[in-house]
C-alpha cells in the first residue's frame, strides 16, 4: 500500500470502520513528500480540479449528494480511511498499475490484510476491478461461504456493458493463498468499477446499494 494512508479524524470512532481502497497514485502534485493522506488534503484545497474527480464520484456512490466540499468531508471523508494498493506512482494510460500488482501480488495484499487487522477494519470498498480480481484466493475449504453474490439485482449497466457490484467476505483465521496474513475478524470487501475506467462509470448504479452498507 502506498505510504501516508489517509484516516479521517473521525474514522476510528465509527460502529464500522471503513477503508476505500484505490488502485494507485499517478502523479506527485508537486509535493516533495508526497503521501496518499496528503493528497486527499489537497483535495480538500483544490476540489475543482479535474484529477480529483475520483475521489468526488466516490463520495457519490455513497448518495453523498452536496459540492460543497466542507459538508463532502464532513458527511464521508472525515469518516474513513483511504488507500491505495500500489505502493509506487503509475503513468496515466500505461501498464505499470497492472504489471506491479502482477509481480507483487502477495505483497500487497500482505500489507493490506496487516493494516485491516491493526486498524480493525470492518468494511473495504474497493475501486477498481483489477485491484479486486488480485485480493487473495477465497479459503480453499471455505469457498462456498467467502464467495456472496453480486450485490446488485442483475440489472446495472454502462451503456451496452453489464456492471455489477462484487461481494465476498474473507474469514478470520483462515489461510488464504496470495496472502500470508491471516485476518482477526471476518471482513466485507465491495468490488465497484474504477471511477476513472475508460468504459465509463455511472454513480446512480451504486448509490441504492452502498449508501445502506456504512
Amino acid at each position: 500500500m502506498f505510504k501516508g494512508i489517509y484516516e479521517g479524524k473521525n474514522a476510528k470512532c465509527q460502529n464500522k470502520r471503513v477503508l476505500i481502497l484505490g488502485e494507485s497514485h499517478y502523479d506527485k502534485d508537486g509535493y516533495d513528500n508526497f503521501t496518499t493522506k496528503s493528497v486527499i488534503e489537497n483535495y480538500h484545497l483544490n476540489p475543482n480540479q479535474k484529477k480529483y474527480n475520483f475521489f468526488h464520484k466516490i463520495a457519490q456512490c455513497f448518495s453523498v449528494n452536496t459540492n460543497d466540499i466542507d459538508k463532502e468531508f464532513e458527511y464521508f471523508w472525515n469518516n474513513m480511511y483511504f488507500a491505495n494498493y500500489v505502493d509506487k506512482l503509475c503513468g496515466i494510460g500505461d501498464s505499470k498499475a497492472k504489471n506491479l500488482i502482477k509481480g507483487n501480488r502477495k505483497e500487497y495484499n500482505n500489507e493490506l490484510f496487516d493494516f485491516i487487522n491493526k486498524n480493525e477494519i470492518d468494511i473495504v470498498f474497493v475501486f477498481g476491478r483489477t485491484v479486486y480480481n488480485s485480493l487473495p484466493s477465497y479459503s480453499e475449504n471455505k469457498t462456498a461461504i467467502e464467495k456472496q453474490p453480486n450485490l446488485d439485482n442483475d440489472n446495472i449497466f454502462v451503456g451496452n456493458r453489464k456492471d455489477f457490484i462484487a461481494h465476498c467476505v474473507y474469514l478470520k483465521d483462515e489461510s488464504h493463498e496470495n496472502a500470508d496474513i491471516k485476518l482477526n475478524k471476518d471482513i466485507h470487501i465491495y468490488g465497484i468499477r474504477h471511477p476513472s475506467a475508460q468504459c465509463g462509470f455511472k454513480l446512480e448504479n451504486y448509490k441504492p446499494y452502498l449508501k445502506k452498507l456504512i
